[in-house]
């Protein structure tokens, strides 16, 4: 009898395994997908932020004759002579231009400088190089060129997030914020937050009595008002932004309609506006805060109306006391979604906006593919990142995360 549970135990143990193992293939091409295209790229993304090792071995002598010096007083000989010899090798290897646009990266003004002295170093050995750089140039004297050195020279730097935080380094070699009108990146970043929070809200305020029109209807007319939600989301986000320029342009049909009807005499100034930016990126995103309402007023039953309406509440008081409350999931989590991804618009402030509607992914697209800065490139995505986990876990808290949901509870 034992010995016949102990095989009716490994058969069940073995099926469990087998079970398992399927659930695991079933499971593994999702997972797979999300590797490749979600952890890898942010994964790479954080690595390329702190990430200098290029820089870094093309200065290997600088480095070292950099490394016990502290700040006070001039830096030492093995230093001036190690960056001519580092200099010599990136002109003879030809990797002078990539060295000098990655200092630059460091410090504006060293691409010029190292270009310069580059190209007046003599091939034969200095006897003094302190002073023959000096001699080319006179800011090889000063401390902060130098500081910029020593950072630059160091495999891991936090060059990137200073800049994305709009501080910089100092004479000194210590961080300060940057003066009131020097500031970039904290303005832009306030602007993508605004712009994304006026979005949702517009968004919300539209996309809700669609959403009850479509919980309220049934049959051929929620067909229909169902159709005009869904086809915007087959259609590219290009050619809708392409439409909204043929529309708002200076002779476009929303002027040559105001025109005729009076109410303008000059063509207005519709396109690369704020207010442009926003109502294309609403047209964008409204079926994204739609369906989640939608989905969730499909679950509220009629009766919690009707007990209601029975014991004499009217329909105002109705709505906000019974249904309002009750489709409030949809509301928060169509609400969230708007705003996460309306934090990553880049071809519609950028084709519509004007040159203070640009957001975030504009500056990030801008470092990556012009300036070919990815460092900060990509301290950018990662504080940008950042803060969104940081709203997101702040209005879960706040709202809570039951109520984030399709489902009312």
């Amino acid at each position: 009898m034992e010995i016949v549970d102990d095989q009716i135990g490994k058969q069940f143990r073995r099926q469990k395994r087998r079970e398992s193992g399927r659930g695991v293939l079933l499971v593994l091409p999702a997972f797979l997908f999300l590797l490749v295209v979600f952890v890898v790229p942010i994964g790479s993304m954080i690595i390329r932020a702190f990430d200098n090792s290029e820089t870094a071995a093309l200065l290997p002598l600088t480095a070292e004759g950099l490394k016990s010096w502290n700040g006070v007083g001039p830096p030492p000989a093995e230093a001036f002579g190690g960056l001519t010899q580092d200099l010599r090798q990136a002109t003879a290897d030809r990797s002078v231009g990539a060295l000098a646009r990655a200092l630059n990266q460091q410090s504006d003004g060293l691409r010029t400088l190292v270009m310069k002295t580059s190209r007046a170093l003599p091939d034969t050995e200095l006897s003094n190089a302190a002073d023959a750089l000096a001699a080319i140039d006179s800011r090889w004297r000063e401390a902060d060129v130098w500081f910029a050195l020593k950072r630059a020279s160091a495999s891991l730097t936090l060059t990137h997030f200073v800049k994305a935080a709009d501080l910089e380094y100092g004479a000194d070699g210590k961080i300060t914020p940057l003066g009131p009108s020097e500031k970039l990146f904290q303005w832009v970043f306030l602007r993508t937050f605004a712009i994304a929070g006026t979005v949702t809200l517009i968004s919300i305020l539209l996309g809700y009595p669609v959403a009850y029109l479509l919980a309220a209807s049934s049959g051929v007319r929620r067909r229909v008002v169902m159709m005009f939600v869904v086809i915007p989301l087959a259609t590219s986000i290009l050619v809708r932004a392409i439409a909204w320029l043929v529309l708002l342009q200076t002779h476009g049909l929303v002027n040559d309609a105001l025109s005729l009807i009076g109410i303008i005499s000059e063509p207005a100034q519709l396109l690369h506006t704020r207010t442009a930016t926003i109502l294309s990126m609403v047209h964008i995103q409204l079926p994204f805060i739609i369906l989640p309402i939608f989905a969730v007023m499909t679950t509220i039953s009629p009766n919690y109306v009707r007990a209601a309406r029975s014991l004499g509440a009217g329909p105002i008081v109705t709505f906000l006391r019974i249904y309002l409350p009750l489709s409030m999931p949809g509301v928060a989590a169509g609400g969230l979604i708007t705003f996460i991804l309306s934090l990553g618009h880049y071809i519609i402030p950028a084709l519509v906006g004007g040159s203070t509607d640009q957001m975030v992914s504009y500056y990030v697209a801008l470092y990556t593919n012009r300036e070919l800065n990815w460092g900060l490139a990509s301290a950018l995505g990662i504080i940008l990142l950042v803060a969104t986990i940081v709203i997101y876990g702040a209005f879960v808290r706040l709202i809570g995360a039951e109520r984030v949901s399709l489902v009312p509870r």
